[in-house]
């Protein structure tokens, strides 16, 4: 009898550390996608950045040429 308690309380033990682990790694996964996704953001807008100070080069080049 106190053979069959050890065994189901070492199942229990060993089901929720997994359990936790799991949620840990699964939360810290979610702050890297988190992450990701605001490194993403701020690619674009460096890239938007870049192109409108193209294209205003272009302008002034286009203007210089018309002057």
């Amino acid at each position: 009898m106190e053979t069959a308690q050890l065994l189901v309380m070492l199942v229990f033990l060993i089901y929720f550390s997994v359990s936790f682990v799991y949620s840990v790694l699964n939360f810290v996964s979610k702050e890297e996608i988190n992450a990701i996704k605001q490194l993403k953001k701020e690619n674009v807008k460096m890239e938007l950045e870049i192109e409108q100070m193209a294209l205003r080069h272009q302008l002034e080049n286009f203007k210089m040429d018309n002057d």
